[in-house]
């Protein structure tokens, strides 16, 4: 249905009645539907009419009847950030199908995304996160998560995930929607990514969860940015796909938290199986504001709760550059660049982190690992007994992605072996000198705190 189509439509049904409501004025269109303001008594909502064409034969009324009864069996399992379903079916007097929901007279997320608020990201994503979640829970997918079905309330105390209608089971046999070998794409291409866009998607929590986490990430991309994901490739069509295939979004924003930055990038990473290994539903989470040691701790706990899921011989599969010089020299770019980091957060608090020395070494050809140790010798201004060294590993886990496990090892006195079992987890995802010297800085202050210190005498007077 084109735009044309949609405005006859419209028309026709302005001012009639299905089932008892009485289609007031239409306030949106898509594809397949309009949607009406419908009154009936004192009773308000917004009234979706499927537009006869979309069901011309008896498997398509078919599908449409199952999305419509699945809807509605969500009003059993309501949630505070999810749109209300009051009821649907096909009109008696009219043969039209139709799908009633809560009337929200507010704009959608992307309509407020090129001023949008800094301090308004956090909540807005973790309320549409919450939606998203409930779903899972209920064993469901959305599918078409993006800034236009999100309804933002003027004063942002309400937020609410919209449109149903594509919303599908999880590890579903007999889903109307795929039964034929090829299955169509549902959703927009724009906030879909590549696997879902091929029809490729893993049919499991694990696979849906990874879709909707990069959904996620392209309305948390539109909020930090103040624009739309992949704006400067929409046309033409082919060169958008080839945008959701292979471009890396570019993030820029001095005035948004780390983390929201460090969580975007890892939504949108292309693989989506190391994608669902970086991101989990907890990094979505609201809470107050924090003291910034306290907040960095509470990432690494995070993170170092993710150590046991990663797999990084999985995530790494073959080589994906096809050749190991690419790779080798990324892995001394990254070897430069964690250097950086560390000297940058030793340079955080020079009282603390001086005298130190700093060793790196040259990854081995081959090899997916480089070390750099941090040394403080025993100071009598530091008052610590024993010498320190904080040895720094970082993996490089996808090539591509430029996605990083950086672990940390203590040796208080004589130097230890490297035990992976006792190192702790500093950061994981994909790199970000800002993001990372933050860890870095919070893991020094640890190390320090955990030496031998010699008490000070106190003084006599």
């Amino acid at each position: 249905m084109n735009r044309e189509e949609a405005e006859r439509f419209s028309a026709e049904l302005s001012g009639t009645k299905i089932d008892g409501w009485e289609l007031e004025k239409p306030i949106g269109s898509g594809k397949t539907a309009v949607v009406f303001r419908a009154r009936r008594g004192d009773e308000l909502a917004a009234l979706k009419v499927y537009h006869p064409e979309l069901t011309p034969d008896s498997q398509t009324r078919a599908e449409l009847e199952q999305r419509i009864e699945r809807q509605v069996e969500l009003s059993k399992a309501p949630h505070k950030h999810l749109v209300a379903i009051h009821g649907g079916g096909r009109s008696e007097s009219t043969s039209l199908y139709y799908l009633v929901m809560e009337f929200i007279d507010a704009p959608n997320l992307g309509e407020l995304v090129p001023e949008f608020s800094r301090d308004k990201i956090r909540h807005v994503i973790g309320a549409v996160a919450a939606a998203a979640k409930h779903l899972e829970e209920n064993g469901l997918a959305h599918r078409d998560i993006k800034p236009e079905n999100v309804c933002v309330a003027p004063d942002y105390g309400r937020v609410v995930l919209l449109d149903l209608g594509v919303v599908r089971p999880i590890s579903a046999e007999g889903e109307v929607t795929d039964q034929s070998d090829v299955r169509p794409f549902l959703g927009t291409l724009r906030y879909s990514p590549p696997e879902f866009l091929l029809r490729e998607e893993t049919d499991s929590m694990e696979g849906w969860r990874a879709v909707t986490f990069y959904q996620l990430g392209g309305i948390l991309h539109d909020m930090i940015m103040r624009r739309v994901l992949f704006e400067g490739h929409s046309t033409p069509y082919a060169r958008l796909v080839r945008a959701v295939q292979d471009e890396t979004p570019k993030f820029e924003g001095a005035d948004v938290e780390s983390d929201l930055l460090d969580l975007a990038r890892n939504c949108l990473v292309k693989d989506p199986v190391l994608r669902e290994k970086l991101v989990s539903w907890g990094d979505f989470d609201e809470r107050p504001a924090e003291e910034p040691s306290t907040a960095t701790r509470l990432r690494i706990r995070r993170r170092i709760e993710r150590q046991a899921q990663v797999q990084v011989q999985a995530s790494l599969g073959a080589d994906p550059s096809g050749d190991r010089r690419a790779k080798q020299r990324e892995l001394e770019k990254l070897t430069r660049e964690l250097d950086l980091a560390i000297c940058n957060a030793c340079a955080s608090d020079v009282e603390c982190f001086h005298p130190r020395e700093i060793r790196s070494s040259s990854p081995r050809s081959g090899d997916d690992v480089v070390t750099i140790e941090v040394l403080f010798p025993p100071t009598s201004s530091r008052t610590t007994r024993t010498a320190i060294s904080v040895e720094y590993r970082l993996r490089l886990i996808d090539f591509e992605a430029r996605a990083v496990e950086v672990r940390c090892a203590v040796h208080y006195g004589d130097h230890g072996e490297w035990d992976d079992a006792a190192a702790s987890g500093v950061f994981l995802g994909v790199f970000s000198g800002e993001s990372l010297e933050t860890a870095l800085e919070e893991s020094l202050f640890t190390a320090l705190d955990g030496a031998e210190w010699i008490e000070a005498p106190e003084s006599e007077n």
